[in-house]
């Protein structure tokens, strides 16, 4: 391994961590001699003076973090974080959708067994779910589906990215078991 392949792959195994990491954690991890990662961590260091990470030295171990320069827009942006997450209900009524779409408000009541208002109209101000008709059945009850942003949301090339629940819960595979894709 090249200094420069060992520098890469220390910058990412302490960016994902999540917590610091001894010299000897990380010669385990990278077969690396803890002397060598020491140095490598000091280049790594110089390179990241004038950048927007840093390596620090805490509690025996490294880690990668922030310069401290960022602080207030990190502090934003987690605060939009937060604003941005959905609840358990609304993640269980966008779960029903994404798999049984289309599908009405009453059909996804029945299945959780409570009221799923709240969730639906958060769901559709963030754009999560749309409208996409009415069911052919007395009082043509409007039908939801997934969108653009709920693939977005969840890094989904398509709704057949979705797991398959089938397999999911150890069952064998049916053969209906793609949902439905809302056309945009």
């Amino acid at each position: 391994m090249t200094p420069k392949e060992a520098k890469m792959i220390l910058e990412a195994i302490m960016f994902m961590a999540p917590e610091p990491l001894s010299l000897t954690k990380l010669a385990e991890i990278t077969k690396l001699k803890p002397d060598e990662i020491n140095s490598l961590l000091k280049d790594i260091e110089a390179e990241l003076a004038d950048r927007g990470m840093r390596i620090e030295m805490i509690a025996g171990g490294f880690r990668m973090i922030a310069c401290p320069e960022a602080k207030p827009y990190l502090e934003e942006l987690s605060q939009r974080q937060k604003r941005n997450s959905l609840s358990p209900a609304a993640l269980e009524v966008l779960a029903i959708i994404a798999y049984l779409q289309p599908i009405t408000r009453t059909e996804v009541d029945e299945i959780r067994g409570v009221s799923s208002d709240s969730s639906l109209t958060t769901l559709l101000e963030r754009g999560l779910i749309a409208e996409v008709g009415r069911k052919d059945a007395p009082g043509r009850p409007i039908l939801f589906a997934t969108t653009k942003a709920f693939l977005v949301y969840f890094g989904l090339k398509d709704l057949s990215a979705l797991p398959n629940l089938a397999e999911f819960f150890g069952e064998k595979k049916s053969e209906n078991t793609t949902p439905h894709t809302l056309e945009e």
